[in-house]
């Protein structure tokens, strides 16, 4: 679609902001543009940056309007403008359903300057995407930053290196992926998938049927998280506090934290350190709470019932309160502390096991006519 007929406001706002090495005398040049799209369809809007940040905020009009700031790396301002002629926005209907809105670089160029100028890039552009909230939205860039704000359809982002910030959304589905960026989740009410690498992922005020996050060693930070929950890291620590639900984790020599907590929690480390405090605890299953070679530190809510299996191969086991013993047959080597039996009213079986840690369980405090009525 051409500029005239949405009306392009262009104004060069920007001199000289910095110099770069590779360009001895040149200059970062600068323009704002404006540009609004008529809105003729209702499926998924596919938001495309390959160079500069991408932020996507929902609203109530029924129409999609983009303000964009172009870069442009040049010795003159003449020669910026030449520059910023070669980027554009590609705005397209697929199929009569799908919108897609594009960056575009090295439009009018031929084949020769398009590869050189993709060898040595002197142009980049930063999009503002206002859109409808109830679209659904996929946002992909390759290193800058991807921002999505109150949305209400199925949200996904991909990008290679850029942080990821997604707040205020309500809708079914949150899919995230970038394997070395930040993550930052933010009053969310959909089911999550996060997949990181080496980036911090944060998550706070977040309510879903599910939420998985998985980094290698980037940590995961959890607060305030409602849900059936798991967590994924080799080496990145995990911490979390206000959760509720099914909490699970999987770690490697990734240490686990997770204080002030509802539901109940299950998961293993190889080395990595356990330590929990439950405010209230409800089995949906068994629990197993195991590690190889770290050491297990649990707090209780002094109501828990269920069964109990805890025990250190080789090292200290600690229980602070009292186990009413059930006979099982001996299975393989056993340590000489073992508490395996029954807590209040019994129940379901929470298991904790370590080969090499000591463990310590007790309960939280109570009144002391609670305790003498157990």
């Amino acid at each position: 679609m051409s500029s005239k007929r949405f009306g392009v406001a262009a104004i060069v706002i920007g001199s000289v902001l910095s110099v770069f090495s590779s360009y001895a005398r040149a200059a970062e040049f600068v323009e704002e543009i404006e540009r609004d799209f008529p809105l003729k369809s209702i499926g998924q809007l596919h938001v495309t940056n390959m160079r500069g940040d991408v932020s996507v905020q929902g609203w109530a009009l029924d129409k999609i309007r983009i303000k964009a700031r172009r870069k442009a790396i040049a010795d003159t301002q003449e020669e910026a403008q030449k520059l910023f002629s070669t980027m554009d926005f590609r705005y397209r209907s697929i199929d009569g359903s799908d919108i897609e809105l594009s960056a575009e670089y090295g439009r009018g160029l031929d084949i020769q300057a398009r590869l050189k100028e993709r060898e040595s890039p002197r142009t980049g552009m930063e999009m503002i995407v206002f859109a409808p909230g109830n679209l659904k939205l996929k946002i992909s860039t390759v290193d800058g930053k991807a921002t999505a704000k109150s949305w209400s359809a199925p949200l996904e982002i991909r990008t290679a290196a850029g942080p990821i910030v997604v707040q205020r959304v309500k809708s079914q589905s949150v899919s995230l992926l970038c394997p070395s960026c930040l993550m930052k989740i933010e009053n969310v009410k959909a089911s999550i998938r996060c997949m990181g690498g080496t980036g911090k992922i944060e998550l706070k005020e977040v309510r879903g049927g599910s939420v998985y996050a998985e980094t290698s060693s980037g940590s995961i930070v959890m607060n305030t998280v409602i849900g059936e929950q798991l967590y994924v890291s080799s080496s990145g620590e995990i911490t979390g506090k206000a959760l509720d639900g099914r909490i699970e984790f999987h770690a490697q020599t990734a240490p686990v934290e997770i204080n002030s907590s509802s539901g109940f929690l299950s998961g293993r480390t190889t080395s990595g350190a356990i330590s929990a405090q439950m405010k209230r605890w409800k089995f949906s299953d068994k629990a197993l709470i195991e590690t190889d070679s770290g050491n297990i530190s649990l707090r209780l809510p002094f109501a828990f019932s269920g069964d109990v299996d805890i025990w250190s191969l080789e090292g200290k086991t600690e229980v602070g309160f009292p186990v009413r013993k059930l006979e099982e047959a001996a299975v393989g080597p056993q340590p000489a502390e073992r508490f395996y039996g029954r807590v209040r009213d019994g129940g379901e079986l929470l298991k904790l096991y370590t080969k090499f840690g000591n463990i310590r369980v007790f309960r939280g405090e109570t009144d002391a006519s609670a305790a003498r009525a157990e």
